[in-house]
């Protein structure tokens, strides 16, 4: 998803829905950018916070606890979420969806 993005060094990728941070994760790792995960359940906040900060990367990437349809997206370079089929499907006639 990050390659078909083409995101690059030093950009910000916001993972809407980030569960246990797995995209954020990858895109500061292979990609050297910069990541924000959102996700609205707290218990998966505390554990990708966790996780995020077992491996210290806490400076390249912060966990927040938002609905993902009220957050600014305007600071993000990439923004990525994951659905299902049929949801992609609904999006792609309006977006830049890959």
């Amino acid at each position: 998803m990050l390659e078909a993005a083409r995101l690059k060094p030093g950009e910000t990728v916001y993972d809407l829905g980030c569960g246990d941070g797995r995209i954020v994760i990858m895109a500061v790792r292979k990609f050297r950018a910069k990541a924000v995960g959102i996700e609205l359940s707290m218990p998966i906040v505390k554990e990708s916070t966790a996780r995020v900060k077992g491996l210290g990367l806490e400076d390249q990437i912060r966990i927040i606890h938002a609905n993902l349809l009220k957050v600014d997206l305007r600071p993000a370079d990439v923004v990525t979420i994951y659905l299902l089929t049929t949801s992609n499907e609904l999006l792609r006639p309006n977006s830049n969806a890959i």
